[in-house]
């Protein structure tokens, strides 16, 4: 393996301890946020070196549907990908994530992009908007 095959990232230990582990080609989350940015409807908010990644809906995308619409639709086919506010002070604003699993294999990783990319195109392949989103608190299960 070269050098600029590796990817450092955080990880935790069983005894909860942080440690950092190399990370090749073969990590599921550097092809899901390449896979999430070439959708073209997100805009990243890191790189998906890290075990968590986020996004947003490119800014004047659509008026049709939002980022609660996207976890919706993903929820029905068994994935829970949040949407989440930002604070006040950023209140229009919404993001997404995705934590990997420590293990979670490529196979698992491709089906959920896949689903991101059906359920994206099929919001976007709407005739009118979808129902106002409501803005939510904080973190929820």
């Amino acid at each position: 393996m070269t050098d600029d095959q590796h990817v450092l990232r955080p990880t935790c230990t069983r005894a909860g301890v942080r440690a950092v582990a190399p990370v090749t080609e073969e990590h599921p989350c550097l092809d899901g946020s390449a896979g999430i940015e070439e959708i073209g409807a997100f805009e990243l908010g890191n790189d998906g070196s890290d075990p968590v990644f986020a996004w947003r809906l490119t800014a004047g995308r659509t008026e049709s549907w939002g980022l609660y619409h996207l976890s919706n639709r993903l929820r029905t086919k068994g994935w829970l990908v949040p949407a989440y506010p930002m604070p006040d002070d950023l209140a229009d604003l919404t993001v997404q994530r995705i934590v990997e699993r420590d293990g979670v294999s490529r196979d698992l990783a491709s089906e959920l992009l896949e689903d991101i990319r059906v359920e994206t195109a099929w919001l976007d392949g709407l005739a009118s908007p979808m129902p106002a989103q409501v803005r939510r608190s904080g973190l929820h299960h």
